[in-house]
């Protein structure tokens, strides 16, 4: 079961657009201040990590990148875990 709460004019969120792999199962989303480090768990299925960037008209001055994962064996079932902590 998820929550949906509404952000305070506190909260910090990932600017879009920079990300880096930090090891095969993580990634850091945002810049150093205001990150959040994403870990993936694949019932030990492998999987590869895939960026694109989106080529469409915006109003940045940076395009967005859409991450996916791709299973390198094909599944017919499966769980996936994200967990999503803020960078320390």
């Amino acid at each position: 079961m998820s929550t949906i709460r509404r952000p305070s004019s506190g909260d910090r969120r990932a600017p879009c657009g920079y990300w880096k792999r930090l090891a095969e199962n993580q990634l850091q989303i945002g810049d150093d201040e205001a990150a959040v480090i994403v870990s993936v768990t694949a019932e030990g299925r492998e999987f590869e990590l895939r960026a694109e960037e989106i080529d469409e008209p915006i109003r940045y001055s940076k395009k967005p990148t859409r991450l996916g994962f791709r299973f390198t064996k094909p599944v017919q079932e499966l769980q996936v875990v994200f967990t999503i902590d803020p960078k320390k």
